[in-house]
Formats: C-alpha cells, sequence, structure tokens
C-alpha cells in the first residue's frame, strides 16, 4: 500500500520465492538430521496415515478459518486471532474434551506471561523507531541508497543491507513506510520491477523478525518452547545464513519472483 504496488501480484511473486526458501530450509534440516544422527519415525502404512490426517481435520480447519478469514475480507489479523481462540477452545473442550475449566486460569496466566515480554519488546522497539524516524535516519539511509547506487546489482545489495540492519533493531513497519516509497522510483528507474522489489524487501523484513536482539518471532518461539534467547541464538546462524543465501538468489534470479506475475497478467512479458 505505501509504494503501490499490487497486492495480488505481490501474493503472486512470493510463491516460488517461498518455494526457493522452504526448500533451502528443508535441505539444511535434513543435514543436520544426518550430522546428528537423529532417530527415524518407523513408516506409517496409508490406513493409519488416513486416520491420523482424518484426526487433525478439525485442527487444521483453524489454519483455513483464519487464513480464509482475513483474505477474504471477513475479519482483520487482530480479530483472527480472538477467532482462533474461540474456535480452539470449542474443539478442545466440547469435542476433544482434553482442555477443563481448572486449566483455565494457567493457560490464562501462561499467555499473559508471554504476551508481556512481546509487548515489552514491541514497546522498546516501536520507542527506538520512534527516536530514528525522528532524526530522520531510514530517510537519510534512503537518499544514501539512492545516490550512490550506480546499477540495480549495487542498489538491491544496499537495500538489503539497510533492512537487515535496521530489521535488527526496529520495528519492520517504519523502515518500510519511510523507506519504500523513496527507494520503488529509484529502484524503477534502474530497471527493478516494482513487485520484484517489494517481495525483497518483505523477505529481509521476514529474516529480521527471527534476528536478534529485537527478533518478535524468535522471543515468542523462546517464550513458547521454555528456551532461554542465548541458546538459541548460536544454532540459528546457519538458518539465517541460508535465508539471506536464497534472498540474495531471488535478488540476482529475478525470473523466480516475476515467472508468475507475468503469466498472471500482473506485469507486462
Amino acid at each position: 500500500m505505501v509504494a503501490n504496488i499490487s497486492i495480488g501480484g505481490l501474493f503472486a511473486a512470493g510463491v516460488l520465492p517461498a518455494a526457493v526458501n522452504g526448500l533451502a530450509i528443508m535441505a539444511l534440516a535434513y543435514y543436520f538430521a544426518r550430522k546428528l544422527n537423529l532417530p527415524l519415525e518407523p513408516r506409517i502404512a496409508w490406513r493409519e496415515k488416513l486416520r491420523i490426517c482424518s484426526k487433525g481435520v478439525l485442527p487444521i480447519l483453524m489454519v483455513v478459518i483464519i487464513l480464509g478469514g482475513i483474505y477474504g475480507g471477513i475479519f482483520t489479523p487482530t480479530e483472527a486471532s480472538a477467532v482462533a481462540v474461540v474456535y480452539g477452545f470449542v474443539v478442545s473442550f466440547f469435542v476433544y474434551k482434553e482442555l477443563e475449566l481448572v486449566d483455565l486460569p494457567k493457560i490464562l496466566l501462561r499467555t499473559c506471561s508471554l504476551t508481556g515480554v512481546v509487548l515489552l519488546i514491541l514497546g522498546t522497539a516501536s520507542l527506538f523507531s520512534f527516536v530514528l524516524t525522528f532524526e530522520r535516519i531510514p530517510h537519510l539511509l534512503a537518499e544514501l541508497i539512492t545516490e550512490h547506487a550506480s546499477n540495480w546489482i549495487v542498489f538491491l545489495l544496499m537495500v538489503h543491507v539497510v533492512f537487515l540492519l535496521l530489521g535488527m533493531i526496529m520495528d519492520a513497519l517504519p523502515p518500510i513506510i519511510v523507506l519504500m516509497p523513496i527507494l520503488v522510483p529509484a529502484g524503477v528507474a534502474l530497471g527493478i520491477e516494482p513487485i520484484h522489489l517489494g517481495i525483497l524487501v518483505a523477505a529481509n523484513v521476514g529474516i529480521g523478525m527471527i534476528s536478534p536482539p529485537v527478533g518478535i518471532c524468535l522471543y515468542v518461539s523462546c517464550g513458547i518452547s521454555g528456551t532461554p534467547i542465548e541458546a538459541v541464538v548460536r544454532p540459528l546462524i546457519p538458518f539465517l545464513a541460508i535465508l539471506i543465501a536464497t534472498l540474495l538468489l531471488i535478488s540476482y534470479v529475478p525470473v523466480i519472483t516475476m515467472f508468475l506475475p507475468t503469466l498472471l497478467g500482473y506485469v507486462g512479458n
């Protein structure tokens, strides 16, 4: 919306880059599984697989309700979280009967604890983002990129460095709001499709959400699993390296991003 880029085009453009990211992470997971000699589960017969899948229909339906409701314009992402809570309670309490009323206080207390951690990080990041934005740091960085990027290769590399650095220390929204209106026209002047640039920024912001010290998704995951953040950072490095490598791949092989939008008519051939 900030850069006036087609939402449908961005959805189409994100499919193949997401596949590239997924395959790369799967390959890394396979490598560690072999390296650590992790035990394999015994093979499951097809009849058993069907039985397991049938038992998982109701939980999987939550994802369908959430995404379908958001993309269908029925409710906002924030409202979707409330819908998910109600649906999860109904299924757990009335269908599976695994949840009892005496469990609710403990569940609510744990929810408040996790939410408090996230809100504390968000509050600090938002304050820092305000200071940086007030001092026009992102704006100055955008001007630095547009003035010194001599070609599209250097331009994209500088964009990635700036967004990665800002994503590590501040909330994602202010850099997008400040930088995108400046970077998109500059990128178009260098021959970069706005949809391509939008996907690259989205992928970059995604990496920032799991990068310390202000990685919201990282802190939430650690809170849910009960794992200290300092124990996660070092094992996380190979995954960050793989995601940065795939980010560079989709950056400098534009056909990965632009194939589907071109095929569907969002951009010219």
